[in-house]
């Protein structure tokens, strides 16, 4: 996310980078050598008319079925000054008018997306509170009332007391995802400041845009058969153990998910991400998905799980950037998230840094990184519904949500207390991980099956995911830092791992 963030900055000073750059290069001298002018200028004019679906799109409607209007995405926006309607208004219009996405409408039968034209702005609701009033039902009734075929998909819901006001930005899951919100929000916010100015908001060039996105991934996979990624499916879709299914076959619902949080302390999240930054290759999704596997392993003695990862899905994959000229998608709002099946199998009696270079191979052997399960999915489900690809737990490492700022009006609340997805919504998997940094501490949130799972043991699964990441870099002051290195950290494609091997030796 940072990266994203850092590559949209450039644009802004006429400079183009990509995501892998930055992590290949980082440090400020070596990232001067790969930036480049911006030659490549996004029309700017307003996308309008329909948009084909993208697999993560095509998925919900899939998936979905049950709870199609509810399935929300928001940030509470809490204000040290009053709000001043007015501004607030001609803000959130601009944002609403220059980000295509949040202009989407759907049809429910044909799953199909059109961008609307600049005419029908969605208004904005103004609640007055009393003071210790709780927000939530104000909140959830905007929810409730969402209609993506004929409704607004973008709203705001500005609610006042005596003791505080606070602006809540909802958008339904279709059209945002957790990028996007630092785009809107960074947006909403120079938007505001010049309306109370008395000055017409003027915001940074638009980037490519998400029907761009969409056309390009619709061609792409005309291109291959994904052979590759059929493959690897078919390999790690062999019968599973039985992990909290429900003996009676129901459905799980977002209804019956609870969640249970901890956050690592300010002094163990530095020391952490310092071992990190001393050790060659290794990142802190890679920690994480060891620290769950040792998790699972010792409170449930499972030593293969089959995980559902999700990234961001803005990054294209070298060997299809090959194939045609990348997007700049850095200031690009939408649901771009691409989700894909991982074998987490652990080797509890290796070292701590020979567990952790076998999961950065095992991640880095994922044909196109991923991203092309969007494609198979539907072909593997058809040809297999018997046995779908569908991960024990999902896993989702955001990285840095950071956001405070000592110029901003606004403190940006990332968890609001409504219920952003609706009860009767399916839930793919009994255990879901979540987890990012926010004010230099780790947060994690494990959400899990009250009928299937119990509550105690939730609790110790998270206990003891935190008490590994200890564990975990202790391990890695002790050993050999250079071991994570894989063919995917240079740069010259020739290389295999015996070359690497021979190499670092």
């Amino acid at each position: 996310m940072r990266a994203i963030q850092m590559i949209s900055k450039f644009n802004l000073l006429g400079l183009s980078s990509e995501i892998r750059h930055i992590f290949q290069n980082p440090t400020v001298s070596k990232l001067t050598n790969v930036i480049q002018n911006t030659v490549h200028i996004t029309d700017q004019s307003p996308v309008i008319g329909e948009v084909p679906l993208t697999p993560i799109q095509s998925w919900f409607f899939e998936q979905m079925k049950d709870s199609l209007n509810h399935f929300h995405q928001a940030v509470c926006l809490r204000s040290k000054h009053p709000i001043e309607l007015e501004p607030l208004k001609k803000a959130f219009t601009s944002v609403w008018i220059h980000h295509d996405a949040l202009r989407a409408k759907f049809s429910m039968n044909s799953g199909s997306q059109v961008f609307a034209d600049l005419g029908d702005v969605p208004s904005i609701t103004v609640i007055q509170s009393a003071d210790n009033e709780n927000f939530k039902d104000y909140e959830n009734n905007v929810y409730h009332h969402t209609n993506i075929e004929e409704g607004h998909l973008f709203s705001a819901l500005l609610i006042s007391s005596n003791n505080r006001q606070e602006l809540f930005l909802i958008a339904h899951h279709l059209v945002v995802d957790k990028v996007s919100w630092g785009i809107i929000i960074e947006d909403f916010s120079s938007s505001y400041e010049s309306a109370l100015k008395g000055q017409t908001p003027v915001l940074p060039l638009k980037s490519d845009s998400y029907r761009d996105h969409a056309v390009r991934i619709k061609n792409l996979s005309n291109l291959s058969d994904w052979s590759d990624m059929s493959i690897y499916c078919r390999n790690i879709a062999a019968p599973l153990p039985a992990f909290f299914d429900r003996t009676d076959g129901s459905i799980r619902r977002g209804g019956d998910m609870l969640v249970t949080s901890k956050l690592v302390e300010i002094k163990a999240t530095s020391e952490l991400l310092d071992c990190i930054k001393g050790s060659n290759g290794i990142n802190l999704q890679e920690i994480l998905l060891l620290s769950l596997g040792m998790a699972i392993h010792r409170v449930i003695g499972q030593s293969n799980t089959l995980i559902t990862l999700e990234s961001h899905g803005r990054a294209w994959p070298e060997n299809l950037n090959c194939q045609l000229n990348s997007l700049n998608l850095s200031r690009t709002v939408g649901w771009f998230t691409v989700h894909y099946p991982y074998m987490l199998d652990l080797h509890p009696n290796l070292s701590i840094n020979d567990q952790l270079s076998h999961v950065k191979h095992s991640l880095d052997s994922i044909p196109d990184q991923g991203w092309s399960f969007g494609i198979v999915e539907p072909i593997i489900r058809a040809q297999n519904s018997s046995n779908p690809v569908t991960g024990q737990v999902g896993f989702n490492y955001l990285g840095n949500m950071s956001s405070k700022s000592e110029n901003s009006r606004f403190e940006v609340i990332w968890e609001t207390e409504g219920d952003t997805v609706g009860s009767n919504s399916q839930s793919p998997h009994p255990l879901d991980l979540l987890s990012y940094i926010e004010d230099n501490q780790i947060i994690l949130h494990l959400a899990y099956d009250k009928i299937s799972v119990k509550k105690e043991l939730a609790d110790g699964l998270l206990a003891s995911i935190l008490s590994n990441l200890s564990e975990i870099r202790d391990g890695i002051l002790l050993g050999n830092k250079n071991i994570a290195f894989t063919t995917n950290n240079f740069i010259y494609k020739g290389l295999d791992d015996s070359d690497i091997d021979d190499l670092l030796s």
